[in-house]
């Protein structure tokens, strides 16, 4: 609340300090106040103009846009963001995110190839392109970059049953139980064993649930 009253203090003396309008914009936009986070991220855009500042902000006024299902605006905030910063990887991943939203499978792929060749480490990034690789059939590259994703970012449901999925398309049926076995004791150890059976089999369902949230 300090935090958010000290940013509308410094707009009202100096209604041109973009760094305050994106400030205050995060402060909003943890809180869902998407329209008028995004009405301060605009202010800050039409301050910034093209610098390299404004990468940012048009990344943050993407995932405004993302959080009320906008993918085309979303879209087009990124392109922007990646075209004033050819290295900004988080950008180049949900440029992929955003294109497969939108059915254009092709360019999401080469997003998705392109954030993790700028960041390997990012484990949502790995994700991506991993899912992606698994839709075009691309088993081991499907493979190679689920099981980066469990390295960088620690196992996690969606990824181990993408990855079950792609080794049992690949043929190598040890692994796959090997990872089958994982799943199932997490989820044993999240207490929630009445549900443990339906959540095993309807983890895909689950995963493109969360894919569509972001």
């Amino acid at each position: 609340v300090e935090a958010k009253a000290a940013f509308e203090q410094a707009i009202r003396l100096d209604p041109d300090l973009a760094e305050a309008h994106v400030n205050l914009a995060l402060l909003l936009a943890q809180a869902a106040e998407w329209e008028a986070a995004g009405e301060h991220l605009d202010r800050a855009l039409a301050l910034q103009a093209n610098t390299a500042a404004s990468a940012y902000t048009h990344y943050l006024r993407a995932r405004t846009w993302i959080a009320e299902s906008q993918f085309e605006k979303a879209h087009a905030e990124l392109e922007q963001a990646v075209k004033i910063q050819p290295k900004f990887a988080e950008a180049w991943s949900d440029l992929g995110w955003t294109r497969r939203m939108l059915s254009d499978d092709t360019g999401a792929m080469q997003a998705f190839e392109q954030s993790v060749l700028l960041n390997p480490k990012d484990p949502v990034a790995q994700y991506r392109l991993g899912t992606a690789c698994l839709r075009n059939g691309q088993t081991q590259c499907a493979i190679r970059h689920l099981q980066a994703s469990l390295e960088w970012g620690g196992a996690d449901k969606p990824t181990l049953y993408n990855l079950e999925l792609a080794l049992r398309k690949a043929g190598d049926l040890k692994q796959a139980r090997n990872v089958r076995s994982q799943m199932e004791k997490q989820l044993l150890a999240s207490q929630v064993s009445s549900q443990n059976a339906l959540l095993i089999s309807n983890l895909n369902n689950d995963g493109i649930q969360l894919e569509k949230q972001g």
